[in-house]
């Protein structure tokens, strides 16, 4: 790790699901039910995997897609 960078790749994606996930039930708390399950392991290949699923399903909502905070 370096100085400028302390947080690994797997971290800084959690950390931006997170805050993508938290947006989105602001709007639409009844979303949760069709959220993708979160990636439990520490392999970033399922994190991408999981991180791409969220950006698919957020994007085929139309209510959710069309808001700036979400985008």
């Amino acid at each position: 790790l370096s100085r400028s960078n302390p947080f690994s790749a797997i971290d800084v994606l959690r950390e931006r699901s997170k805050l993508l996930r938290k947006t989105v039930y602001l709007f639409d708390d009844q979303f949760k039910e069709q959220m993708p399950k979160k990636n439990d392991t520490n392999v970033l290949e399922k994190e991408l995997a999981y991180c791409k699923e969220l950006e698919q399903r957020i994007e085929k909502e139309e209510s959710l897609s069309s808001i700036p905070a979400v985008k």
